[in-house]
């Protein structure tokens, strides 16, 4: 199916999602360790999936241990082929 939004919304929502993916990494990084904080991060993850499962980030410039959680929470690879 082809997607019906405008070269400049696709441009947009990409910056979107990016950025709160690493809004979320950095909250998991400056809170890691407290439940509460972590499940911040994962419910914030939980609303891009649709962009994470495009296995389109570059995860050699995240957290090693926010890939393990962004790849446990997508139940798949979201880092792009190296």
């Amino acid at each position: 199916m082809k997607d019906a939004r405008s070269p400049d919304e696709v441009v947009a929502r990409f910056w979107r999602d990016n950025l709160s993916v690493g809004i979320a990494e950095s909250i998991f990084r400056l809170r890691r360790g407290y439940e509460g904080w972590e499940n911040i991060a994962r419910w914030m993850l939980s609303n891009h999936t649709e962009f994470l499962k495009q296995g389109v980030l570059n995860c050699d410039t995240f957290d090693a241990d926010f890939v393990k959680l962004m790849n446990a929470e997508m139940k798949q690879n979201v880092c792009r082929p190296q």
